[in-house]
């Protein structure tokens, strides 16, 4: 690994380091953690680096590099030995990047360009995984909805054709046979699709393909 004189990460490979980390990061949470220790390997010295990120509005996620949650904590209080550099965007702040110096008396004249660089690449790089991790939580949520109306849509259809059914009253009995149970709509279709057809509810096409439908089409 690249280090230049005082012993500290090359910046650029530091940078590159930075960036691979926190986009291949599993969660916004990881990501902060990577982010933190190669921050500090950045920095002369290798100082005590906490990365606070303002997820969405009731959570924020406190990551530092440390031995101890408690020293963490303790560590990163308000104080003159501290220094708090916002990781801000052009569409807003995403979090605080902490910085205690090895040493007493503050960042040194070295030490306080590369955290104000650091912080600006940094905030960049977590403004993207925060808006990826929010439309991976909103994908998620669509293919549950269309999962589940598709469960209902199935089961419906089923009561038509069988029981001769109007569309409402399809529903209507669903959602009374969901009520008497205390069970969502969603779980008594999936059900009662089972037990008239013996199969499970079928696919929507947000499922991933599987076997032989992963094949299909390739010769």
């Amino acid at each position: 690994m690249s280090r230049d004189a005082d012993g500290r990460l090359d910046l650029a490979v530091g940078l590159a380091e930075l960036t691979s980390r926190v986009l291949s990061a599993e969660n916004v949470e990881a990501a902060a953690r990577d982010a933190a220790a190669v921050v500090s390997r950045i920095l002369p010295g290798e100082p005590q680096v906490g990365v606070v990120v303002n997820w969405v509005s009731d959570r924020t996620v406190f990551v530092a590099t440390g031995s101890s949650d408690r020293l963490r904590e303790q560590t990163f209080e308000e104080g003159p030995a501290v220094h708090h550099e916002p990781l801000r965007t052009p569409t807003g702040s995403v979090g605080t990047l902490l910085v205690r110096p090895a040493r007493p008396g503050g960042l040194d004249e070295r030490a306080r360009p590369l955290v104000v660089l650091t912080a600006d690449h940094l905030a960049t790089l977590l403004s993207f995984r925060i808006d990826l991790a929010a439309r991976e939580a909103h994908t998620e949520d669509l293919r549950h909805t269309l999962a589940s109306r598709s469960a209902v849509d199935q089961a419906v259809g089923i009561l038509m054709e069988r029981r001769r059914f109007g569309r409402e009253d399809a529903l209507d009995a669903l959602r009374t046979i969901a009520r008497d149970r205390g069970a969502d709509t969603t779980t008594v279709a999936a059900e009662l699709i089972r037990r008239l057809t013996g199969a499970a509810v079928g696919t929507t096409h947000f499922d991933e393909p599987t076997g032989t439908d992963a094949n299909r089409g390739h010769v």
